[in-house]
């Protein structure tokens, strides 16, 4: 049923993203590096939720305590990266 909406990703591709925020891809990578923008990982591919480009753009600070990468395998969650450790871990919280 076409109700005249357009719907909108909940995740776009690193270079929809650089092109949303007004940045280059050096800039995006520069800020993931330095742990101001979570990404998610599907197979291969990293995504940018939407949320995120909304939070950078209204200049909200990144939570702290929140988990910057999430790994997603076949459709499960494999593990998360937290900040405080930097490396993948097991998801069974």
């Amino acid at each position: 049923m076409d109700t005249g909406k357009e719907q909108r990703s909940l995740v776009v591709s690193i270079g929809d993203a650089c092109k949303a925020l007004g940045i280059g891809r050096t800039c995006f990578y520069q800020m993931l590096l330095g742990e101001k923008i979570r990404v998610i990982k599907i197979g291969n591919r990293t995504l940018v939720p939407q949320s995120e480009l909304e939070r950078i753009a209204s200049g909200r600070p990144i939570d702290e305590s929140t988990v910057l990468v999430h790994y997603l395998d076949n459709g499960a969650t494999a593990g998360v990266t937290h900040k405080r450790f930097g490396r993948e871990t097991d998801d069974a919280r």
